[in-house]
């Protein structure tokens, strides 16, 4: 099957009639290979979420058939990482925009009404100027100020020999919180990794 071709017809397919909700950017050349066009906003393209997932596996699928290493390994990544929740398990297609529309709800209604620390709070005209007032001229105190070479080295002795508090350590969870912790002493019900905080 050419991926590419299967692939390149989604896309169009969703430039043309982009999806009004429930959707996600894509990158469509993807910006972990193609980082030039990582902020060019006419390489983003709205897919569904499970239009989304199914791109991503084309991606891999045609990168695997190239036999380029690195592509495989960063479309693998990709792929992958949509595919497993929080425990790593593995998860559906529909599983995932069941998780996506959730995750959507869960954000939306977080800050809404009541649970918005700014809900029916306005700024008088008054406190705006004075704000303006203030920020107008202010000076970062370190713009043009560089470190020292005799300080760097002094810095860089003063941690010679010590050894780091993380060492050994590494980060767990159980789905709902993230512990960090010895990598020998990982308690049951947790796996390694870091849950990923909401933006």
């Amino acid at each position: 099957m050419n991926y590419l071709k299967v692939y390149n017809a989604l896309i169009q397919s969703r430039l043309k009639n982009p999806p009004k909700e429930n959707f996600e950017k894509h990158h469509i050349l993807p910006k972990s290979l193609f980082p030039e066009k990582a902020k060019d906003k006419s390489n983003l393209v709205k897919l569904e979420y499970k239009a989304h997932f199914v791109a991503h596996h084309l991606l891999y699928l045609h990168y695997k058939n190239t036999g380029d290493k690195n592509a495989i390994f960063k479309m693998g990544c990709a792929w992958a990482y949509m595919c497993r929740n929080t425990n790593g398990l593995h998860v559906s297609i529909n599983d995932y925009e069941k998780a996506k529309k959730a995750d959507k709800e869960e954000r939306k209604n977080k800050f809404k009404g009541n649970g918005n620390p700014f809900y029916g709070k306005h700024l008088s005209d008054e406190h705006k100027k004075k704000i303006s007032k203030k920020l107008k001229g202010r000076k970062i105190w370190n713009k043009g100020k560089y470190l020292s070479k005799e300080y760097v080295e002094k810095l860089k002795n003063s941690h010679l020999g010590k050894k780091s508090p993380n060492k050994g350590k590494i980060w767990i969870n159980n789905g709902y919180i993230s512990k960090f912790t010895e990598k020998d002493q990982i308690p049951s019900g947790f796996v390694k990794g870091k849950l990923k905080k909401n933006k």
